[in-house]
């Protein structure tokens, strides 16, 4: 009996493995089609129109020399060289970021964390200053973390940016809901656990036992000010609806948020934005994102966009 259950068991696991690999492989045939689509509508528009030619003309160029669809058709590529180990005591494999250990979930290789790494900087551009046509960079010269901030990073994941900037910041919030964070996030920050909250929940306009509002969340920072990144899927503009009333009241307040995920994100995002007589400006270049939606003309999206009712000069 024993036997035979076993054997039932290892069937049923088969099974299910088989079925999300058969998934799994489903969902890239299709956002890898939705790609190409999005290449080849890129490149017909370009043809039909001199004016669409004329506006996203780096990006046309460069697709066109690459002979197929990247996300970032703004930017030139990059290399780096990154130094990585596994963390036999804890599990994890890690590489190294300016001298600190950034950790990666247990499920990851050395090699895929390297990979992963490798995309924030070199893909994502994630660290910049908006000095170059990197879409995906959250801050600028005016619209940054200065010293003594308190940084929310709404959908940290690893958590790479609050990392670079750790020294800096008086005080970080890392607010991100996916489990397979959390120990690679204790293990990054555990050298500096006197500054950071962590929060392990959905952004969201209410307060529950899988969901925090960042009001409430805030409510108690009075004096110092803020820095609010947001990366979290395209619900960006949902969130930031539930701050209006602390934008508006406070003084000092910097917000970086993603505009990629949605057809209408940087619309939506720049009209709120707009409405509470904040200061704000688009990252250089432009995306291409075809993975949730089916993307529709222009195609090309602004990657982030900053905004700031703190005062400063060009």
């Amino acid at each position: 009996m024993l036997n035979l259950y076993s054997e039932e068991i290892d069937l049923r696991t088969i099974g299910m493995n088989v079925y999300y690999l058969l998934r799994k492989n489903l969902k890239e045939t299709l956002i890898s089609q939705r790609q190409d689509l999005t290449y080849q509508s890129i490149l017909l528009r370009s043809q039909m129109s001199e004016e669409y030619r004329r506006k996203y003309e780096r990006e046309i160029t460069r697709l066109i020399e690459l002979g197929h669809f990247t996300p970032y058709p703004s930017q030139d590529a990059m290399s780096i060289d990154v130094e990585s180990d596994y963390d036999k005591s804890l599990k994890l494999p890690f590489v190294i970021h300016n001298g600190k250990k950034l950790y990666f979930p247990h499920k990851y290789t050395v090699a895929q964390a390297v990979e992963a790494y490798r995309g924030y900087i070199c893909g994502d551009r994630l660290l910049g200053k908006g000095e170059d046509f990197a879409p995906h960079q959250y801050q600028s010269k005016d619209y940054c973390v200065h010293d003594g901030d308190v940084v929310v990073d709404v959908g940290c994941a690893e958590a790479l940016f609050s990392l670079d900037l750790i020294e800096q910041a008086s005080k970080i919030y890392l607010i991100e809901r996916n489990s397979i964070w959390k120990a690679p996030l204790q293990s990054t920050f555990a050298p500096f656990k006197d500054k950071v909250v962590f929060v392990q929940k959905l952004a969201s306009d209410k307060d529950g036992r899988t969901t925090v509002s960042l009001p409430s969340l805030l409510r108690s920072e009075t004096s110092s000010p803020l820095f609010i990144k947001m990366d979290i899927e395209g619900y960006e503009s949902k969130v930031v609806r539930t701050l209006l009333p602390l934008l508006r009241e406070k003084e000092g307040i910097t917000m970086s948020c993603c505009t990629y995920h949605n057809n209408n994100d940087a619309t939506t995002l720049e009209q709120l934005f707009q409405q509470i007589g904040y200061q704000y400006e688009f990252s250089k270049g432009y995306m291409l994102f075809a993975r949730y939606d089916q993307p529709v003309a222009p195609y090309f999206r602004h990657g982030v966009i900053r905004a700031s009712n703190r005062m400063f000069h060009s």
